[in-house]
């Protein structure tokens, strides 16, 4: 994947990514140590990362699976899923059942 800023361009494999968090007009892309930024849409980030381990989690998330080191309830059924870094990412009523069935047989 290309990552354009107005000083450099970043490539890195899709493989690395850990998750995309939409941010205004633009993505951010996390990575194992740092965070990059798409001008984009996570609509259109979704489409270009195809189907696999990518999955879309809320309206502002999409997670790579192979990432996801648990999945937190807070005991009123709110789920999120912890990365490895920490970082905590709200699942969607939405996409709740899905999440947890892909990432339960991944």
């Amino acid at each position: 994947m290309v990552i354009r800023s107005t000083r450099k361009i970043d490539i890195i494999a899709i493989n690395d990514i850990q998750y995309l968090k939409a941010a205004g007009n633009y993505v951010e892309v996390h990575i194992e140590n740092k965070t990059l930024m798409q001008r984009s849409t996570i609509d259109k980030m979704q489409r270009n990362q195809g189907g696999g381990r990518f999955l879309r989690v809320h309206r502002s998330s999409i997670v790579n699976t192979q990432f996801v080191t648990q999945i937190a309830t807070d005991g009123t059924g709110h789920r999120t899923l912890v990365m490895p870094n920490g970082d905590r990412l709200a699942v969607s009523n939405t996409y709740k059942r899905n999440v947890i069935e892909v990432i339960e047989n991944r």
